[in-house]
């Protein structure tokens, strides 16, 4: 292997784990009764992450996340993750691959096991500098447990989360490596941010902003105020991802996280199977 894709490997290990890292944490979080009602788990293939549930039909709470990057994955990994979900009961789930994933024959073998891209996302990363001033009138504040039912609200309400799963991510503000931020225009809440840290990487995820409140530059602002936590707390690169953004296709978030700084590493294609 080269040193320029040695390089290429450690790049997408910092983005892929960034975030398998964070999501691993919010299954394991899970009270034990909500896992047992979730029928929630997290399960390692060779270093890649597996998050299994039954709760929900949508691919985020039933996927893989870097899969042959930590080692080359073999064809017997791929056949283990699928049967994985088969004997979990799954019949939908979703392998997300990097582009430096190797070997370069896992692209077929997910193929003959029935899986088919279907979209994707891009995945940034950009150092510790300081965060673009931002011009909003919204105010952010970091939720503490008093809020964690307000963000899980709000969360819920636009990414069209089930009881259960606004339950499950109220559980984790306040947990140790997380922080929970909440917009609010006055004193109402409408948009949502969140920054997972481990190992001096920070994860932003779980952007949302209340329909009519949108165009006001809350994702701007909340991108900024973890920007700036996450260089308080040591971390020395940031990650995030969104969908990406065509003339047909305008999105954004894609313009907001470049303009915070962000810089596109690779689109993520995202292997699915679907249901028998």
């Amino acid at each position: 292997m080269t040193q320029e894709s040695h390089a290429s490997r450690r790049l997408a290990a910092v983005v892929e784990f960034g975030e398998a890292n964070a999501w691993a944490d919010l299954f394991r979080a899970l009270p034990a009764d909500l896992a047992k009602a979730w029928n929630a788990r997290v399960d390692i293939i060779g270093s890649a992450i597996a998050l299994v549930s039954r709760e929900d039909h949508r691919t985020t709470y039933r996927r893989v996340i870097g899969l042959g990057l930590r080692e080359p994955a073999g064809r017997d990994a791929v056949k283990r993750l699928v049967q994985l979900y088969r004997d979990a009961g799954i019949s939908d789930f979703a392998v997300q691959l990097s582009p430096a994933a190797q070997p370069t024959g896992l692209h077929q073998w997910l193929s003959d096991e029935g899986l088919r891209v279907a979209g994707g996302e891009v995945k940034f990363i950009r150092s510790a500098e300081s965060a673009p001033a931002t011009n909003t009138l919204l105010r952010i504040e970091q939720a503490t447990g008093a809020e964690a039912s307000e963000f899980a609200r709000i969360a819920g309400d636009v990414l069209g989360l089930s009881a259960l799963l606004r339950t499950g991510h109220a559980a984790v503000v306040g947990r140790n490596r997380w922080r929970h931020y909440i917009a609010y225009a006055g004193e109402k809440p409408v948009g949502t941010g969140a920054l997972y840290v481990e190992d001096r990487v920070a994860w932003l995820g779980i952007d949302t902003t209340l329909p009519a409140y949108r165009g006001r530059g809350a994702q701007s602002a909340l991108l900024a105020r973890r920007i700036e936590d996450a260089r308080a707390l040591g971390c020395d690169r940031l990650t995030i991802e969104t969908a990406e953004e065509t003339p047909s296709c305008p999105n954004p978030s894609y313009r907001n996280i470049l303009r915070a700084g962000f810089r596109r590493v690779y689109f993520r294609p995202i292997y699915v199977i679907q249901p028998r």
